[in-house]
C-alpha cells in the first residue's frame, strides 16, 4: 500500500465510489492508501475525514495519471482560530477577517474542535465567482453534524443561521489554504475554534 491524496478539481473536491457503491464527494488533500488499478479503476482506503476507514474507488485520470496525487504533500499542524462575536473579528493565520454569526441564534462562547470538510455545501454556490472554494465548510463540533441540531460550521457568505461566517468572501481562498492543509490528532480535525462574546 502506498500513501497518496485526494486531488480535487477547480472547487476542491473529488467523486467517488465507496464499495457499497454509494457516490460521495471527498475534499482534496485527504489522505488515503493506493490499493491497486483495476479496469481504469483506482482503488483506494480513506484515512481520514467523515469516511476514515472505508474502500473507494475513482476512474484513473488518464493512463498513466491518478486523481490520488504523489509525493505527498507538506501538511501543517493544527490551526489555532479566535472569533469574538461583539468585535465581528475572527484571528486566523492570514491576519483578522470580518465574520459574523446569527443575532438570533449565535454560536455558543466556548472551544470548538475544527474538522475536515464533510461534503460541498450548495449554500455557497452563489458565492463561486469570488471564492472558488465556497462549497468548503469546515464543521465545528464532535462527531457529524446532524442539521437542524448542531450544524455549526465555519464557512463564507453573507447570511449566518448560527455559524461562523466569513463575510470578507474574497479572503475565503487564502484562509482555505491555510486550513486544508493542517492536521490535529485523530484524523478527523485540523484544529480549535475559541468563540469568544
Amino acid at each position: 500500500m502506498k500513501q497518496r491524496y485526494i486531488i480535487g478539481g477547480r472547487k476542491g473536491w473529488l467523486k467517488v465510489k465507496l464499495d457499497q457503491g454509494r457516490i460521495v464527494s471527498l475534499p482534496e488533500y485527504i489522505k488515503v492508501n493506493f490499493l491497486e488499478r483495476i479496469s481504469n479503476r483506482d482503488k483506494f482506503e480513506i484515512l481520514e475525514g467523515v469516511y476514515k476507514g472505508k474502500k473507494a474507488s475513482v476512474s484513473a485520470r488518464g493512463a498513466e495519471t491518478s486523481w490520488l496525487g504523489s509525493p505527498m504533500p507538506l501538511y501543517k499542524s493544527a490551526v489555532s482560530l479566535t472569533f469574538k462575536i461583539s468585535t465581528s473579528l475572527l484571528k486566523t493565520p492570514i491576519g483578522d477577517i470580518q465574520a459574523v454569526t446569527d443575532s438570533i441564534n449565535p454560536i455558543p462562547t466556548g472551544v470548538y474542535p475544527i474538522q475536515l470538510p464533510d461534503f460541498p455545501h450548495d449554500l455557497g454556490e452563489s458565492y463561486l465567482d469570488q471564492a472558488t472554494k465556497a462549497l468548503t465548510w469546515f464543521y465545528l463540533g464532535t462527531g457529524n453534524a446532524v442539521q437542524g441540531k448542531n450544524d455549526r460550521y465555519l464557512h463564507t457568505g453573507l447570511i449566518s443561521a448560527g455559524c461562523v461566517t466569513v463575510k470578507e468572501i474574497d479572503k475565503w481562498d487564502r484562509l482555505y489554504k491555510s486550513l486544508i492543509r493542517a492536521r490535529a490528532l485523530g484524523g478527523k480535525k485540523i484544529g480549535t475554534i475559541k468563540v469568544l462574546a
